[in-house]
């Protein structure tokens, strides 16, 4: 019996959650303008806030790669804070750790695609000289194709310790009001 309960827990910590949101629009100039703002919106923190409001995230911050606030679009080793409104296990701070940031246009100009990588990182070690240990991992693609302009959010938690995976709050991020926040028109 213990070992079904911890191959279901396993299961379920390697299970991905997945968010997507979909828009089509009819002009294909259209879409491509309205693609470049939606990685405006994307690249730059304080897009992610609004309008749609999150229910228990209290702050969101945006930190250069050496440690330092910023108000600037995201880069590839730069730092994000998300704080909520309630405790696990003492933690009430989500630290994520821009990995990979890659901007790809195809040669016909009928598809690109800005892919983000965010790795949660230890909250005790988010001084960037200390190496960080990595949790888990949120895949975020922003993607046009044509006139289809979509947003796929894949989330991984972490998969190695329970101790880890109790600490993780990578999953208790709104991913799918992101989802909205950066696809919808306003």
């Amino acid at each position: 019996m213990n070992d079904i309960i911890n191959r279901g827990w396993i299961d379920l910590v390697l299970t991905p959650q997945r968010f997507n949101e979909v828009k089509r629009i009819k002009d294909t100039w259209e879409a491509k303008n309205y693609y470049k703002e939606c990685v405006s919106r994307l690249d730059h923190l304080k897009e992610w806030k609004t309008p749609i409001y999150y229910d228990n995230l209290k702050l969101l911050k945006h930190y250069d790669c050496y440690g330092f606030e910023t108000d600037r679009n995201l880069l590839e080793g730069d730092l994000i804070e998300a704080n909520f409104d309630f405790n696990i296990e003492g933690k009430n701070s989500l630290r994520l750790k821009v990995s990979s940031y890659q901007k790809t246009i195809e040669s016909d100009g009928l598809e690109e695609e800005t892919k983000l990588l965010l790795s949660e990182i230890d909250a005790n070690r988010f001084n960037p000289l200390i190496m960080p240990i990595k949790f888990g991992e949120c895949v975020i693609s922003l993607k046009r194709l044509v006139n289809t302009i979509s947003i796929d959010i894949k989330v991984n938690p972490p998969y190695y310790g329970e101790n880890v995976a109790h600490q993780s709050l990578i999953q208790h991020f709104e991913w799918q009001t992101l989802t909205k926040n950066i696809i919808q028109q306003f």
